[in-house]
């Protein structure tokens, strides 16, 4: 029972020597940690699990294992199981706290009312949320994607223009364009987006009604 375990547990190795091993775990999963042991024992290699552990104050922290067996010149005697653990508990709760926090995010971007995309520079789309489908007249991710992101626009030349400026600045806001639909229909477009790891990033809302409205109060 080295240093490390003393300070991962409180317990010293005076404490532990001696006593049973379920000493380490916590109640709720002393069971199924310790059938992981007898799977070792019947010389079975226990390779980078995750068990919980129960220090003295009571406090269980998550440490992921390996373990293997030791065995006599015979190679059948069993004489000892060596394991050794990592404290990985603030990596977890750093991990579920991003989950939580990317899952508030795909919340968030799927149901926006601006449509939503990602295009690597070339103009393969890679991403897109339901309202950018709505916008292009799409019925599904898969149907746009396969189309590329530069025939979405009426005039390609207003595709290099953007992809031109972005990569000197890092990113556009308001950009009007004229984009086509999956049936062609021409809709006027304001799009903003952020160049980021070789990848376009960025909103798309339909303004094609409020610019007839313009022009028809410009025509009044």
């Amino acid at each position: 029972f080295n240093t490390a375990f003393e300070r991962l547990t409180d317990y010293t190795e005076a404490e532990v020597i001696g006593r049973h091993l379920s000493l380490l775990f916590p109640p709720a999963s002393r069971a199924e940690s310790l059938a992981k042991i007898e799977d070792a024992l019947r010389g079975e290699y226990w390779e980078t699990v995750e068990i919980p552990i129960q220090g003295k104050n009571g406090e269980t922290r998550l440490a992921l294992w390996n373990s293997a067996n030791i065995y006599a010149e015979d190679g059948v005697t069993l004489l000892a199981t060596i394991a050794q653990g990592v404290d990985i508990t603030e990596r977890k709760q750093t991990e579920q706290a991003l989950q939580q926090s990317e899952k508030k995010f795909r919340y968030l971007v799927e149901n926006a009312l601006v449509g939503v995309y990602m295009t690597n520079v070339k103009g393969d789309i890679l991403y897109v949320n339901d309202t950018a489908l709505e916008i292009f007249g799409f019925n599904s991710a898969e149907e746009l994607i396969s189309g590329g992101a530069v025939v979405r626009y009426k005039d390609p030349k207003d595709r290099a223009f953007l992809i031109e400026n972005i990569k000197q600045k890092g990113s556009v806001r308001d950009f009007e364009f004229k984009a086509l639909t999956k049936t062609g229909e021409t809709r006027d477009i304001l799009l903003s987006a952020v160049l980021a790891d070789n990848a376009l990033t960025g909103m798309v809302l339909d303004i094609t009604e409020r610019k007839q409205a313009e022009a028809e109060l410009a025509r009044h």
